[in-house]
């Protein structure tokens, strides 16, 4: 979950809107376990 919330908090800094798959690329992982995650 923190790495996530990292993830998350770097992407933000860049960005206005984050994307699921933007977390999935800089976590290296597929999609639905993003999905899953967040559902957390």
């Amino acid at each position: 979950m923190e790495d996530y919330l990292e993830a998350i908090l770097d992407l933000g800094s860049a960005k206005k809107v984050i994307r699921n798959r933007d977390i999935a690329k800089r976590l290296d992982v597929k999609l639905p376990t993003v999905t899953g995650m967040l559902r957390t």
